[in-house]
């Protein structure tokens, strides 16, 4: 019951995503409570390069946000899994672990950010919108 409160009492953003690299789409999710939170995403793409291709690329994130009253900062790990590809073996984008570095700013109830990945060097965006409580 007492977990039920604590995240009712929360506030959770939910924001569409877009990595142009990989032309991939997706949905985050933030759950804040206080200054701290968590933050999950997955999205679906394909590569395609002057290096090759990759198809069916799954990305799943999760990770941990320190909140300020107008903005976000926040680190997670990304797993990523493909399917068919001819990207040479010891290709970046092929690594399956990495971390991401993500930021953004909120607006009233709207929120935007940047994510990085820092070992494969790709970004993405997010647009999105806060629910629940507001500090």
């Amino acid at each position: 019951m007492m977990l039920m409160a604590a995240v009712l009492s929360a506030q959770t953003s939910v924001s569409v995503l877009y990595s142009p690299q990989d032309a991939g789409k997706g949905l985050r999710i933030d759950q804040q409570e206080n200054t701290y939170g968590l933050y999950g995403s997955v999205a679906y793409g394909n590569y395609k390069s002057i290096y090759g291709y990759a198809k069916d690329h799954y990305r799943m994130v999760v990770g941990a946000t320190k909140h300020s009253e107008q903005s976000y900062i926040g680190i997670g790990v990304a797993y990523s899994r493909f399917g068919e590809t001819d990207l040479p073996a010891a290709s970046k984008a092929l690594i399956p672990v990495t971390i991401e570095l993500c930021g953004g700013t909120k607006i009233g109830r709207f929120i935007c950010g940047l994510a990085v990945d820092v070992v494969k060097y790709s970004a993405g965006v997010n647009f999105g919108f806060m629910f629940g409580n507001k500090e």
